[in-house]
């Protein structure tokens, strides 16, 4: 394992550096632009400009690497409290990686599944996924996901994605704002001496530094994406030895290459980071993809026939016919495949992670006894809430008690209880009511329940009447229940379609 990271190592670092000669001769040509007539001076004072920037960056990205790759999404960092179960997988994954803690988690508030790590090495590692990733797929596909993501943390990917990146954005910056000077005056006061009979090797200069500002851009690309392809074989590999179960990381990418939906924030800087490229999840391999053809990661995952390093090795030599990691320098033996999960259950936990995003918010989640779960937004203003199902009175928690009692954390019985005490909260008074009205209100020998005389109306917003008080209900387009207690008098009221029929007589 550690000679195939020890050898994506010496290609990283040959990789940078070609981008730090592309750098350094991006940081000239904007020298040569911004000062034609004394090009000594200007490819000297470009270099600065380029070394400044390129700290700059790398400074910012270096104390707080969230920020920064976070910047465009609605993303947030979800405590073990919030998703157990994600944290319990990424835990699991630590382990079995041998790393010395776990990452930190990030939920991204986006519908299209995916998920990627960042960060500077594995003591200050993240790893981000999307909510749609945990609303699609099961534990042993989240558990390929996560070891895959891990596996980069291992192979020490982070590090070198972080200075590539940076590079390439220095690159970027400095080649477009050398196109910007000549575009407002440069190139106009470099024409003017050219006129006055400088010498053409200062023209030849000018024109080369010209060609390789509108170049070097996508030649960085290019080394950048190249150097993204070959670690995503070793991390499937990774991802395969740590759950022995290549079946799950198969089936995840599956699912996530052919999601209907997708990300609608991502660009080309980002999209090398991600489990599966979100620009391009499917299709041949180019020199500018990314990532590896998905279809071949997934064929090769579904040929192994153990669970180690060289039985990857063998299903990528079958699959691509070339040895992507050499039988000679793997020196594992092979792993035995675990056996195939009996259960598949999807990734639930207490909070989904819409509502995490919810309650980050603001919003109470309330969970009546009846089984409704409500989401009390935090501009309401009430301490208290009527059940719309089933006329309880819900006590809305404040501040961190809020994420407790959505997590299951505090017993919920006094929440939802439909007790004699909480109906006698909202018993009618002699203020409210007339005298004859509190009567009927008030008699013991009320009715326990009534069935309607309307049909649900499902979909759609409908007025009930309560068949004892007349007390109007309203009912939303998510209402589904079969029956709904009386706010006001409490009788339960029965939708017709809903109430038990009388036997017929023989």
């Amino acid at each position: 394992m550690w000679d195939q990271i020890r050898a994506n190592q010496r290609r990283s670092r040959f990789l940078l550096f070609l981008m730090f000669l592309l750098w350094l001769g991006v940081g000239a040509s904007f020298g040569v632009v911004l000062l034609p007539e004394n090009q000594e001076t200007g490819i000297l004072g470009g270099m600065a400009i380029g070394l400044f920037l390129f700290l700059v960056q790398y400074f910012v990205y270096a104390s707080t690497p969230e920020t920064v790759v976070l910047s465009g999404w609605d993303a947030k960092e979800v405590s073990r409290e919030e998703l157990p179960q994600l944290h319990n997988v990424v835990e699991e994954m630590t382990i079995a990686a041998g790393l010395k803690k776990p990452p930190r988690v990030y939920l991204i508030y986006e519908d299209a599944p995916n998920a990627f790590a960042f960060g500077q090495d594995e003591d200050r590692a993240c790893v981000a996924v999307t909510s749609g990733l945990l609303d699609m797929l099961n534990r042993s596909e989240l558990q390929g996901v996560i070891a895959h993501e891990i596996g980069h943390i291992r192979n020490r990917d982070i590090k070198f994605m972080t200075l590539a990146a940076v590079m390439l954005g220095t690159i970027v910056v400095l080649s477009d704002l050398a196109i910007r000077i000549l575009y407002y005056g440069g190139g106009r006061s470099r024409r003017r001496s050219s006129s006055q009979g400088e010498g053409q090797a200062q023209a030849i200069i000018f024109l080369v530094a010209l060609i390789f500002i509108i170049l070097s851009p996508l030649v960085a690309q290019l080394l950048y994406f190249a150097s993204s392809r070959r670690r995503e074989y070793l991390a499937d590999a990774s991802g395969a030895m740590f759950t022995r179960y290549p079946e799950g990381l198969a089936s995840a990418l599956e699912k996530i290459a052919y999601a209907p939906i997708k990300m609608t924030t991502v660009n080309r800087a980002t999209a090398p980071m991600f489990i599966v490229n979100p620009l391009k999840a499917t299709g041949g391999a180019s020199l500018f993809s990314t990532h590896p053809p998905v279809e071949k990661r997934i064929a090769i995952l579904r040929s192994m026939a153990g669970a180690g390093l060289v039985d990857y090795a063998k299903a990528a030599e079958k699959v691509l016919g070339t040895n992507i990691l050499p039988l000679s320098a793997v020196n594992e033996a092979s792993v035995p495949l675990r056996t195939e999960p009996t259960s598949e259950a999807d990734v639930t936990d207490a909070l989904t992670p819409k509502d995490v995003l919810r309650t980050r918010s603001g919003y109470k989640m309330l969970t009546c006894d009846c089984g409704l779960t409500m989401k009390v937004p935090p501009t309401l203003g009430l301490q208290t809430v009527p059940c719309p199902r089933c006329g309880a009175s819900l006590t809305v928690p404040a501040g961190e008690a809020a994420v407790a009692v959505a997590s299951g954390l505090v017993g919920g019985g006094t929440l939802g209880s439909h007790s004699q005490s909480e109906h006698a909260d909202k018993s009618p008074t002699p203020e409210t009511e007339d005298a004859e009205t509190l009567a009927k209100l008030n008699n013991p020998n009320k009715p326990d329940s009534l069935v309607l005389n309307v049909a649900r109306k499902p979909r759609r917003w409908q007025t009930i009447e309560c068949g004892y008080c007349q007390q109007p209900i309203q009912l939303s387009p998510a209402f589904s229940a079969k029956w709904i207690r009386c706010p006001r008098c409490g009788v339960k009221l029965i939708f017709p379609e809903s109430a038990p029929q009388p036997a017929k007589a023989p």
